[in-house]
């Protein structure tokens, strides 16, 4: 998945149509779309203050969701503290922010 860096969030369209079939569930699928945002898609190394800042979840229910994806295979942690993301698609199609709310 690529983001663009505007006001609004794009969402990869193959994984939002496909999560279930990861074995994620939708609690997981938001974590994950998540920290691939605060991540910049994985360029910015995991720090816990990035997402103690922004999120109202504790640090250990932030670990216990990371090992999650990690156990689902969905995720990778590199060895410079880069989170890898194995289901993403590398092609172009996403949806905006707009069209997320007019397909729910």
């Amino acid at each position: 998945m690529i983001n663009i860096n505007t006001n609004g969030l794009l969402v990869d369209a193959d994984f939002l149509m496909n999560y279930k079939t990861h074995n994620l569930s939708g609690e997981e699928a938001m974590f994950l779309l998540q920290i691939s945002y605060l991540t910049n898609q994985g360029e910015i190394p995991f720090s816990i203050d990035l997402f103690d800042n922004e999120s109202n979840l504790s640090e250990q229910d932030i670990f216990e969701q990371i090992n999650n994806l990690l156990n689902k295979k969905v995720i990778r942690l590199a060895n410079d503290n880069k989170i890898e993301f194995l289901i993403f698609t590398k092609d172009d199609k996403y949806y905006t922010l707009r069209d997320l709310l007019k397909l729910v």
